[in-house]
C-alpha cells in the first residue's frame, strides 16, 4: 500500500522556506551576478512601474537626463516639474537627479538609435534598493512619427523630442493668439 504525504499550509511554507535559502544566501553573497543593464534590456515599458510607485524594494531614486549638447539641458521648471509629480507618485526616501550632455548630430532617432544610445549614455541602472529612470532628452524627433514629443521605449528609459515639442508650441501659440480677454460683458 502507497503512503500518501498529506500537505498542510505550514509544511509548504516551510518546504517555500527551505527551497528559497539557497537563492536568498547566493544573492547576498554574490554567487548569482545581478546585472542591471541586461536585466533591463529584458524589460518591457511598463515592468518597472511597480519598482517606481513603491518604497519597497526600491526606496531611492535617481533621475539621469542625458541631453544632445545641440538642445542644452531640459528648462529647469520641466525638470522642478517632473520632480513634483515623481514626489506625488513615488514613495521614495529620495530622489536625485544626474544631468550631463553627449554630442551628437542626429535629428531622427528610430527605436535601435534610442537602444543604442540608452546603452552608451546611461550611468545609473536600476539595482537592488535603488531604482533609476532615464532620460533622453534630444534635439529632433521620432522616426517613427514627427509627432510624437516623448515615448517610453524600455522599462525605465524615456525619450523626449525637443524639435517636435517646439514644432507644436507654436501652433498652440497661433491657436491662442485670436482671443480678446477684454472687459467687455
Amino acid at each position: 500500500m502507497a503512503r500518501v504525504r498529506v500537505w498542510t499550509k505550514a509544511l509548504a511554507i516551510e518546504v517555500g522556506i527551505i527551497l528559497a535559502v539557497p537563492a536568498v544566501l547566493g544573492l547576498g553573497l554574490g554567487f548569482f551576478e545581478i546585472n542591471p543593464v541586461q536585466a533591463e534590456m529584458l524589460s518591457s515599458v511598463g515592468d518597472d512601474a511597480h519598482l517606481l510607485l513603491n518604497s519597497f524594494p526600491d526606496g531611492t531614486l535617481t533621475v539621469e537626463i542625458a541631453f544632445q549638447q545641440s538642445v542644452g539641458p531640459p528648462p529647469a521648471t520641466a525638470v522642478s516639474t517632473l520632480l513634483e509629480r515623481i514626489n506625488e507618485t513615488c514613495s521614495k526616501s529620495s530622489v536625485s537627479v544626474d544631468e550631463h550632455g553627449f554630442a551628437s548630430s542626429a535629428t531622427t532617432f528610430s527605436d535601435s538609435n534610442l537602444a543604442n544610445l540608452d546603452q552608451q549614455l546611461r550611468q545609473h541602472w536600476p539595482y537592488p534598493g535603488s531604482m533609476s529612470l532615464f532620460y533622453l532628452y534630444l534635439d529632433g524627433t521620432y522616426a517613427g512619427d514627427s509627432s510624437v514629443i516623448g515615448l517610453a521605449f524600455r522599462a525605465s528609459s524615456i525619450a523626449v523630442f525637443e524639435g517636435a515639442i517646439l514644432s507644436d508650441s507654436s501652433l498652440l501659440g497661433e491657436c491662442s493668439g485670436g482671443h480678446d480677454h477684454g472687459d467687455d460683458p
